[in-house]
């Protein structure tokens, strides 16, 4: 390997840690066990129901794949924070993991796509990316492991057994 490409993979890492670690500081990736605001949210559904869950699907585009996962990160991080993720979901710790492992895995996806991506990337992130939601609203562990380490604390994933969470280091 290059100098060159060892400096830009080391900025990549650094990007995504730096991206992660403010991430949790606001709280995306917190699970408030709280009841629903008192004043609904005027909001279009962030979660599919049973009959659309299609319609939200990821479409392989370059051009605004990033927007995208950006779009079902947030989706999901509101309605995980307003609780009407738990209308669609029932609210256990094994969805509470998964759901945490879904947005390691979207985050990470956009991160590189905003670098910019090729088509044959776009095309595996959308499949990775819609996979995982099929798998998470069907109450299944989503396929993939995840491991990220903080200063301090750990989130593990199982993604054979869906079992994990965050623990103390």
């Amino acid at each position: 390997m290059t100098p060159a490409i060892i400096v830009a993979i080391t900025a990549g890492v650094i990007v995504l840690v730096v991206l992660i670690s403010s991430l949790l500081a606001t709280g995306i990736f917190a699970s408030p066990r709280q009841s629903a605001p008192d004043e609904p949210v005027a909001t279009k559904p962030a979660v599919p129901s049973d009959e659309t869950a299609a319609d939200g699907d990821i479409i392989a585009d370059p051009a605004t794949i990033a927007e995208q996962l950006q779009a079902k990160i947030d989706a999901y991080r509101d309605a995980r924070k307003d609780g009407s993720l738990w209308k669609r979901l029932e609210h256990t710790d094994f969805n509470d993991t998964a759901v945490s492992a879904y947005l390691f895995f979207l985050t990470d996806m956009q991160v590189a796509a905003t670098w910019g991506i090729d088509a044959a990337d776009a095309k595996e992130y959308a499949a990775d990316a819609n996979r995982y939601e099929q798998r998470l609203l069907a109450g299944e562990p989503l396929g993939d492991d995840v491991h990220i380490e903080f200063e301090t604390r750990t989130f593990d994933y199982d993604g054979a057994t869906g079992e994990g969470g965050f623990t103390d280091n």
